[in-house]
């Protein structure tokens, strides 16, 4: 918009005004350079954003499978507590005969 303007005031100004027809100039590749640098930023953005949606699953993930392993650990430790009660047992008996 500056760009337009500084054109527009450019040409109504003749002579003058060349120098502001070089700002003009400038300030359209700097528009151009912006929206282009805004474009790729945005891109980006998206990129970081699936990138981060993908890390949130697989972390979803990862802690699913903690909690089996866990639950399986605690069950395997309480077989053994089990195992390791009888096995008391099974010695108190034999000495007892």
């Amino acid at each position: 918009m500056l760009g337009l303007n500084a054109s527009i005031e450019s040409s109504r100004a003749g002579e003058f005004g060349k120098g502001f027809s070089v700002v003009a100039s400038e300030m359209r590749k700097l528009a151009k350079l912006t929206g282009g640098s805004s474009e790729r930023v945005s891109k980006t953005l998206m990129v970081m954003n699936d990138s981060v949606e993908n890390i949130r699953k697989i972390t979803e993930q990862l802690y699913s499978i903690s909690q089996e392993q866990l639950a399986e650990t605690e069950e395997i430790t309480a077989v053994l507590e089990k195992i390791t009660s009888d096995s008391g047992k099974l010695l108190d008996l034999s000495k007892i005969v």
